[in-house]
């Protein structure tokens, strides 16, 4: 379903991150909704630690934290092709 969903519908989100093309591309159920460059300056490193969802972190401690709820997160190492992820959707339990 393209376009506006109804209020309080579900959908499923997904982001790629292709560090060789240099751009994120957003997935909503499954199907393509578009691809933004990443910044110049923006360099792939790997840091130390563990992973952070929902909130940030800076120099002081966590910060900026989510109000909502974060439900059924996936990370996985590389770079999903489309059809990966709408596999992953289509396989998804709901």
């Amino acid at each position: 379903m393209r376009g506006p969903k109804p209020h309080n519908t579900v959908c499923g989100g997904s982001t790629v991150l292709d560090a060789t093309h240099r751009q994120m591309r957003l997935y909503l159920d499954g199907t393509s909704a578009g691809a933004v460059g990443l910044n110049a300056a923006w360099q792939p490193r790997q840091v130390p630690g563990a992973m952070l969802v929902g909130r940030s972190t800076t120099p002081a401690g966590p910060d900026g934290w989510l109000y909502g709820q974060v439900d059924d997160l996936g990370v996985y190492q590389g770079k999903l092709s489309d059809a990966d992820v709408q596999r992953l959707f289509t396989e998804q339990k709901v």
